[in-house]
């Protein structure tokens, strides 16, 4: 049982913790050359994971906030001329942990372990199923049709959890941290 409470608190402390962003950018180009932008041609809300998770309404305001997001970075929308070209993917996977709820496996120098004593009480081990949802941005240069910046946000969430908007606004917020404003260049 001990075993069971710490990887709950392990997992909720960490879903807790917020979301983890590592962004990249092309080192040879300045992003602050970008003025406008639009969605990449044809822009599809790509989801890849379980059909439980994909929402269209949800998907339809990740796209909003990251336009707004965008906009308020100085960056305007251009649909005949942009120089920025915009995607964005969700993928939800199902990962599990596997653990023991046997007491001495946890703190192994309590006392010895002998193995051949209740053999299968040692191992007796259950799993604790969650996802982890990625969100990816791509910013590609219109003329050149590389990806100059991207963005990957992940999170560790129960597997029934509902994203809502003020987590979706906040995630999304993270993800375009770096992204330069160009309300910032003077």
């Amino acid at each position: 049982m001990r075993t069971l409470f710490i990887a709950l608190v392990y997992i909720l402390a960490s879903s807790c913790a917020g979301v983890k962003v590592v962004s990249v950018q092309d080192p040879k180009i300045d992003l602050n050359k970008y003025n406008t932008y639009c969605w990449i041609q044809g822009c599809e809300l790509n989801y890849q994971g379980p059909d439980y998770g994909y929402n269209l309404e949800r998907m339809q305001s990740i796209q909003n906030i990251i336009k707004e997001e965008l906009e308020s970075k100085g960056l305007v929308n251009d649909e005949n001329t942009p120089e920025l070209l915009v995607g964005f993917h969700v993928i939800l996977e199902e990962k599990e942990s596997v653990y023991t709820k046997h007491p001495d496996m946890m703190d192994p120098y309590v006392q010895p372990i002998r193995y051949w004593d209740e053999y299968e009480s040692y191992y007796n081990q259950e799993t604790y199923r969650f996802l982890k949802g990625s969100l990816i941005i791509d910013l590609i240069d219109s003329e050149t049709g590389a990806v100059v910046w991207q963005s990957t946000a992940e999170r560790y969430m129960e597997l029934n959890e509902q994203m809502d908007k003020d987590r979706m606004i906040k995630g999304v917020k993270k993800a375009l941290k770096e992204f330069p404003s160009k309300l910032d260049v003077k």
